[in-house]
């Protein structure tokens, strides 16, 4: 039942957007103790084409909370592009409205050159889908020119409440293949993330610059399965689906219930 009903909430997000330009399409997957979530998406559309009013208009038919909508069009014209994603959850689904200032935020680098402090990137507007009033907003901070050992370091401190070694290693094991691979880093490949008045303490990491597949991490992603006790299916068919798609995004920590995840990202 919540499986139709999640394609119904899904259509409503696509058919708004139907007649926008598109800016990238990324698709991901959550894992979480006896979990897997892999109905995630996440669509942008550049602001220049895209005005407030129609904005609104899509908030609307989202049935968005008026008081993350007022906080949203404050921000709409310091970013450069608005990303819209959905989840389909086990018990629920989720709408999601980012407001990105990556273009802005371009601008205070070039002017202070080797800024360590960090920079708001991303607000993320986040609301259940059968039921608006439960909502949250998600703020990300970048370091700009963070190095490899401090993003390792800031990958242990996200699984802190965490007692598991295991989990911290296969993640890390990730990062290292890939940022092995990168030769020039993004300034804003490192992500800090936290919710308002939530427990929530995680990170995104940015590894598409790595140029790999999904099947490239295929052992760690098995070792991940087994370690949240994931059933063998539908994982492993999943999984060979999307072998020979790029490798994206890595994020993970402890949730707002303080529950270890980890999410990869990829490009449709």
């Amino acid at each position: 039942m919540i499986i139709d009903l999640a394609e119904d909430k899904a259509n409503i997000l696509f058919n708004a957007l139907e007649n926008f330009p598109l800016e990238g399409n990324e698709a991901s997957f959550k894992m979480s103790f006896h979990s897997f979530l892999k109905v995630r998406f996440l669509i942008g559309i550049r602001t220049s084409h895209i005005t407030l009013q129609q904005l609104e208009s899509i908030c609307i038919q989202l049935k968005m909370p008026d008081d993350l909508w007022n906080k949203l069009k404050k921000v709409f014209s310091d970013a450069n592009v608005v990303l819209f994603g959905f989840d389909e959850g086990e018990t629920h689904c989720t709408y999601k409205i980012y407001a990105e200032f990556l273009e802005k935020n371009s601008s205070i680098i070039q002017q202070t050159e080797n800024n360590k402090h960090s920079l708001l990137q991303y607000t993320g507007y986040k609301w259940d889908a059968f039921d608006p009033k439960k909502s949250v907003i998600t703020h990300y901070y970048c370091y700009p020119f963070i190095s490899t050992q401090t993003i390792l370091k800031k990958i242990e401190k996200s699984y802190q409440q965490s007692d598991s070694q295991t989990l911290l290693n296969i993640v890390q094991s990730i990062v290292n293949l890939s940022l092995k691979r990168i030769f020039m880093k993004n300034p804003f490949m490192f992500l800090e993330v936290c919710d308002e008045n939530s427990q929530r303490k995680s990170f995104d990491l940015n590894l598409y610059n790595a140029g790999i597949t999904i099947g490239s991490i295929h052992q760690y992603l098995i070792a991940l399965q087994e370690y949240f006790e994931i059933s063998d299916q539908p994982f492993y068919s999943f999984l060979f689906r999307i072998k020979r798609k790029p490798f994206g995004h890595l994020s993970g920590g402890i949730d707002r219930n303080g529950i270890e995840f980890l999410s990869v990202y990829y490009d449709i």
